[in-house]
């Protein structure tokens, strides 16, 4: 059987620091709505066509599946530059970190994929007469 109370005090202080909580996490509520449809209308706006400037080459988890042992390597890298290069790409982000694997055997093959990278476009360049 409950036991009856028969007085419950309550502090009108926490009952307003409770509303004003509320009201507050109302508000930043109603501005998320708002901050959702502004990034709507500046995406419409924004909007242009493709310059094919930019060209992300990503390795999907399918690729990565048919590599031995589930795990890229170097020459696989140095290949994946090279077609890049033969695309005519002017720069290349590599966004991998090599610091592990620069005791692989065929790691220079990478860095020379790399450093060679536009060197053929540079030699057809005809150099300034001056």
């Amino acid at each position: 059987m409950p036991i009856p109370v028969k007085s419950l005090i309550i502090s009108w202080r926490s009952i307003g620091l409770s509303l004003l909580i509320a009201l507050v996490v109302g508000i930043t509520a109603a501005g998320e709505v708002a901050d959702r449809v502004l990034d709507a209308v500046v995406g419409r706006l924004a909007m242009r066509p493709v310059s094919g400037e930019v060209v992300i080459v990503a390795l999907d988890e399918r690729t990565i599946t048919q590599s031995p042992s589930r795990n890229f390597s170097m020459t696989q890298y140095a290949n994946v530059v090279e077609a890049v290069d033969k695309a005519g790409a002017r720069r290349l982000f590599i966004d991998f970190y090599f610091d592990r694997r620069e005791a692989d055997h065929d790691f220079p093959r990478f860095v020379s994929a790399v450093k060679n990278m536009g060197v053929d476009r540079r030699a057809k360049r005809t150099p300034l007469a001056g």
